[in-house]
């Protein structure tokens, strides 16, 4: 078998694990991380870090040929996604949306979520989530902020629940934490948030690092008058997040509403890093 043959071969190959996908297990054997937030993959030839598959990174870590063949199989690029590609132990990440799947077909649900190459690929090493513990009750603070209104409308609410770490430690929570509802006898209200119903799934979200003295937000919007045919209000007395260890507990006291038969009452954003000047 010629050099030239085998080349050639390699890069079909690759072209079919780039658009095609494969089944198989993680880390195999080919696939390696030279350093923080890299991986490479020996069979594929190439190496990936949170952007997407990189030249230079498979020039350093594979060689010349390797980015020579790499180069070869992109060609004008059209096509082929760089920041969407399948390992050749069928593992697919997409890099937009920074997460990790044992391959590539849909639905991309929480079971198929593949958390080892996620966190090596997404995650600094000096912030993974194995080195920062899980936030303890102790470790947060919570207050609720309207921003003057910025998220009320036409028979529509909303605010920031803002979460604050005063501790000298970072800890961690989960992008999108549970929030409980209770009235004014403590007993815990079917109020759940709402969901992507134009998804496969909801995508799986890395925990959130808040580190010491910083604020992590979120922000809760949901309909405030009965503007339904047939509608479904409550008026929760508080709202509780669960924590390790114990639970911070705010007042609420707003009217939610839905239509009649539905739990979901309430639009929830992932917490994100607080920006003063957000709103």
């Amino acid at each position: 078998m010629t050099v030239e043959f085998k080349v050639i071969q390699m890069m079909q190959w690759l072209i079919m694990a780039l658009l095609l996908g494969a089944t198989g297990t993680v880390f195999a054997s080919t696939i390696f991380s030279p350093a923080s937030g890299v991986v490479c993959d020996k069979k594929s030839n190439y190496c990936v870090d949170e952007q997407g598959i990189s030249m230079g990174l498979t020039k350093h870590y594979l060689g010349q040929k390797a980015q020579d063949a790499l180069m070869n199989v992109i060609g004008d690029g059209v096509g082929v996604s760089l920041t969407e590609y399948t390992l050749s132990n069928g593992v697919y990440c997409d890099s937009n949306k920074k997460q990790c799947y044992v391959n590539r077909y849909y639905p991309q649900t929480k079971e198929k979520f593949e958390r080892k190459l996620t966190m090596e690929i997404f995650v600094p090493m000096t912030t993974k989530e194995n080195q920062v513990p899980q936030c303890q009750v102790d470790q947060i603070k919570a207050r609720f902020d309207s921003k003057k209104g910025a998220f009320d409308g036409m028979s529509q609410q909303g605010f920031l629940l803002i979460l604050r770490n005063p501790s000298k430690k970072a800890c961690t929570l989960e992008a999108l934490p549970t929030l409980a509802f209770k009235d004014a006898n403590n007993t815990l209200l079917n109020v759940k948030r709402n969901t992507p119903k134009d998804l496969p799934s909801e995508p799986v979200l890395l925990p959130v690092i808040i580190q010491p003295d910083k604020e992590v937000s979120m922000r809760l919007h949901w309909v405030s008058s009965n503007v339904f045919d047939d509608a479904h209000c409550v008026t929760p007395n508080k709202t509780v997040l669960t924590l390790q260890g114990g639970s911070v507990s705010l007042p609420f006291n707003r009217q939610i509403c839905s239509p009649k038969g539905n739990i979901a009452f309430f639009d929830q954003t992932q917490l994100e890093p607080m920006i003063q000047d957000k709103y």
